[in-house]
């Protein structure tokens, strides 16, 4: 009888032993699991999403999604509509303005921005150290417009050269006769040009001539000449 239970308690109590260390492994892999899934979800959001999906299945637990990156803002420039025009606009705007007055005849307007010192030259003569084909002061230069001289009178080629409160302007007109020879009813003059703002207002002070006139019957025999 001895011997039997000797026996059974060789076999038994070695049995006993195993279980009890499998059931001790098995809670402690179950913490480390339990551990290990909460550690995902405290470092998910440092991760991209693709790595938080593959840690967080291979622990078996749940890791909140990333936080949203912040949108950046944008600081857009102001309209350009509320943007003064520059002295030099201004000026291209100005002279333009005053040859649609010359060719329509508007005397009011040109006399109001006329300076009481302009001079008018004609004729690029003295650009070789001749003389010019006539000098018209402001009151003559006013006449010519009251008469109607010129019917067209269109500007380009403009270029500015801002210095302050005085604007010299570089450029090419076409023009056309209300009268006079058909062979010579258009013409074309390239000139230069002194502004002056004088109490808050652009005048016109100076006009020479630089090359021309140069004459033709129509528009294309003086066109770019």
């Amino acid at each position: 009888m001895r011997t039997l239970v000797a026996l059974a308690i060789g076999v038994l109590l070695p049995a006993a032993q195993a279980w009890s260390q499998a059931a001790v492994d098995h809670a402690t892999i179950s913490g480390a699991a339990a551990g290990g899934a909460a550690a995902a979800g405290a470092i998910g959001n440092s991760l991209n999403p693709a790595v938080t999906r593959s840690l967080d299945k291979a622990l078996g637990g749940s890791a909140p999604p990333p936080a949203p990156a912040p949108v950046p803002r944008v600081a857009l420039p102001p309209a350009a509509a509320t943007r003064p025009p520059s002295a030099a606009v201004e000026v291209v705007s100005f002279e333009r303005t005053m040859e649609a007055a010359v060719a329509r005849g508007d005397v009011a307007y040109v006399d109001s921005i006329s300076a009481p010192d302009l001079t008018f030259t004609h004729g690029d003569g003295w650009t070789t150290g001749g003389e010019p084909l006539q000098v018209e002061d402001r009151a003559a230069f006013l006449k010519r417009v009251e008469d109607k001289v010129h019917a067209v009178r269109d500007l380009d080629s403009v270029k500015v050269e801002m210095h302050g409160d005085i604007a010299i302007t570089y450029g090419h007109y076409v023009a056309r006769y209300t009268t006079g020879a058909p062979e010579k009813m258009w013409f074309s003059v390239w000139f230069e040009r002194v502004y002056a703002k004088r109490g808050g207002r652009w005048q016109f002070v100076s006009h020479r001539t630089v090359h021309g006139p140069t004459y033709g019957p129509d528009r294309l025999s003086i066109n770019g000449k």
